[in-house]
C-alpha cells in the first residue's frame, strides 16, 4: 500500500494554520484588488521602420503581383496575369516597381513603392481603350 503526502502543502510541526473567516451579512468585505494580463497597450504611436520586411498583395483587373518591401527596397514576387493578358514589370528605383497587364483593350498597372512617409504603398490603375 503506497500513501502519497503533499509535503509542501502539509503543514509542519512548527506552523500553525488559522483558518480563514467566513464573512457574514453584518462584515463589510474590501475587494482585494487583482491584476489584470492583457495584450500591451502603447501609448505612444509606434514608428515606422523601413527596415521591417512587409510583403503586400495587389490586385486588378488583369492579374495580380506580390510585393516584398525591405529596407527601402521594393521586389516582386510573383505575378499572376488574369486569361487574355500579358504583364510587363519595370523597376523605376531601387524603392519603386511598376506592373502592367495588357489586354485587348484593357490595361492595369499597379504601382508599389515607398511613400514620402516611409509606408509601404500600392496604387492601382484600370484603362479601357
Amino acid at each position: 500500500m503506497n500513501i502519497l503526502v503533499d509535503e509542501e502543502n502539509s503543514p509542519t510541526p512548527n506552523t500553525k494554520t488559522t483558518p480563514k473567516p467566513t464573512p457574514t451579512p453584518d462584515m463589510k468585505t474590501t475587494p482585494t484588488p487583482e491584476t489584470t494580463f492583457g495584450p500591451n497597450r502603447a501609448t505612444v504611436a509606434p514608428t515606422t521602420s523601413s527596415a521591417a520586411p512587409k510583403v503586400r498583395n495587389a490586385s486588378a483587373s488583369g492579374g495580380s503581383a506580390m510585393f516584398y518591401y525591405s529596407a527601402g527596397k521594393v521586389d516582386l514576387i510573383e505575378l499572376a496575369p488574369c486569361s487574355g493578358y500579358s504583364y510587363e514589370a519595370y523597376r523605376l528605383e531601387a524603392d519603386y516597381i511598376v506592373v502592367r497587364f495588357v489586354g485587348y483593350d484593357h490595361v492595369s498597372t499597379i504601382y508599389a513603392y515607398w511613400s514620402k512617409s516611409r509606408q509601404p504603398t500600392i496604387t492601382v490603375y484600370e484603362e479601357d481603350y
